[in-house]
């Protein structure tokens, strides 16, 4: 919540000394990654999806590919494994199927030809 005005008073305070009020404020925006493949195109077995046998195990694995989709031939040097299907981290279980993500799209895209990029706040990896 943020209030900006001439009109009225926000405050009333006096001091004995002389001296200055600082106000600080922080803008951040909600985090956006543009360069993904979304988990419902990894999705290869049955026990990909939901099964509520699982709903209480514990956390899965985001992978790579979620944020920064890569070509397959991008391999980890210490594994040898394609590096988009390694974990980036974790996060609760079948939270894909709770929250769905922002999507940024079209001419808003960084690889478009005439992006649109000042008029969002996602994230462009590589």
């Amino acid at each position: 919540y943020a209030l900006s005005t001439d009109s009225k008073r926000l405050f009333t305070k006096s001091f004995v000394e002389h001296g200055w009020i600082l106000g600080l404020c922080s803008v951040t925006a909600d985090l956006t990654y543009q360069q993904g493949l979304d988990k419902m195109w990894s999705r290869f077995s049955k026990y990909d999806f939901y099964w509520p046998t699982f709903a209480h195990l514990g956390e899965q694995p985001v992978l790579n590919k979620e944020l920064y989709c890569q070509p397959d031939s991008v391999k980890d040097s210490a594994t040898g494994a394609a590096v988009n299907d390694l974990p980036f981290g974790y996060q609760e279980r079948y939270a894909e199927y709770r929250y769905k993500r922002s999507l940024i799209t079209g001419r808003f895209r960084s690889n478009s030809s005439s992006p649109l990029d000042s008029w969002h706040l996602s994230q462009k990896f590589g």
